[in-house]
């Protein structure tokens, strides 16, 4: 008998409870006791698998660039001018943020914490380059050299 779901559900439920008590509380307010509390596993099952409260942010992240990245993509998909496509990010974000407040918290967080931290550092890097690859791939293709995007 396999375990692979509940196992899944449990990484599922930390990463969840990590996000949410991170987005709400702050890095620095939150102990992984918080979080093991708020998903209902041991804290053992943390360390388990993330090692360390960095590792689990490091996750959280991940993950959560994940999300945003094919979002994002999705959106200026959408548009079918370079101004429509930005426009659409634009007002994605606006709604993003309008939604769910803690999101600009994290983010701080995590900006503020790849100051310190050489792992996070690279995390964001990679963000504002897959953001800037996107932009490049769906915006900037149909815009020629010294035209302007006109908004």
């Amino acid at each position: 008998m396999s375990h692979a779901p509940r196992k899944s559900n449990q990484l599922e439920q930390i990463l969840q409870s990590a996000y949410g008590c991170i987005a709400s509380r702050g890095y620095a307010n939150v102990s992984m006791r918080d979080i093991a509390d708020e998903a209902g596993v041991a804290l053992s099952q943390i360390t388990y698998h993330y090692k360390s409260k960095e590792g689990l942010l490091s996750a959280v992240i991940k993950r959560m660039m994940t999300e945003y990245l094919v979002e994002i993509e999705a959106q200026l998909e959408r548009g079918a001018t370079p101004q429509d496509r930005l426009s659409g990010v634009i007002l994605y974000f606006d709604r993003l943020l309008a939604d769910t407040p803690g999101l600009i918290k994290l983010f701080f967080d995590f900006t503020s914490l790849s100051l310190w931290s050489a792992p996070i550092e690279n995390q964001l890097r990679n963000l504002t380059e897959d953001l800037a690859s996107l932009v490049e791939r769906h915006v900037l293709r149909d815009v020629s050299e010294g035209s302007r995007l006109g908004f």
